[in-house]
């Protein structure tokens, strides 16, 4: 993986996952099934107590590590559509702790520790249609747009027979937000 321009990607030649400046990314389709989050929810519920980040929808100034750190589990199923892969959102997050302009520093967000957001039913309920509340454009909560962030909700994972729901247990779900500028980080899946 490494950083180019996005005019230079030529699309109708090979399979690309790409991730672009400016953007936000999120997991569409999140683990949520108590067999394969095992203890990951308490992990997150530790790494991410309200002790350590007593303030929701507040930056704290961060570490690219740290937000690495919370990354290195796995938050998308592995059958899920979208731009979400959990190794080469980690693999562009480590570019960027390495590159000497953003200095090993993000942002992490707390959004909520209580959501109950379900599938979308425009998406015929087979996944998130997003994460972040209303229509908070490309700078939520007071986030730097030179820095990458990370904001996390976790969701109560309610069951719901209407199909919206998921499986009666709490997950956490990422939204990874890189940096302004003109460039992309894409990979080579043909």
């Amino acid at each position: 993986m490494r950083p180019t321009r996005r005019n230079v990607l030529n699309e109708n030649t090979v399979e690309l996952v790409q991730y672009q400046g400016g953007r936000q990314y999120f997991p569409s389709l999140p683990i949520s099934e108590p067999s394969d989050l095992n203890n990951q929810t308490q992990i997150l519920d530790n790494s991410l107590s309200s002790t350590k980040y007593p303030q929701d929808k507040h930056p704290y100034t961060v570490t690219i590590d740290d937000i690495l750190d919370i990354l290195n589990l796995q938050f998308a199923t592995p059958q899920s559509s979208g731009a979400w892969k959990d190794e080469l959102v980690r693999q562009a997050m480590s570019a960027l702790r390495d590159l000497a302009n953003y200095q090993n520093t993000g942002t992490l967000v707390i959004v909520n520790r209580n959501a109950n957001l379900k599938k979308a039913a425009t998406r015929g309920y087979t996944q998130l249609g997003s994460v972040l509340p209303g229509n908070l454009g490309n700078l939520p909560y007071g986030v730097s747009p030179h820095h990458p962030a990370l904001l996390m909700t976790r969701l109560r994972g309610d069951i719901d027979p209407t199909g919206g729901g998921w499986h009666g247990v709490p997950f956490w779900v990422p939204v990874i937000r890189f940096p302004d500028g003109n460039y992309a980080f894409s990979v080579n899946n043909s």
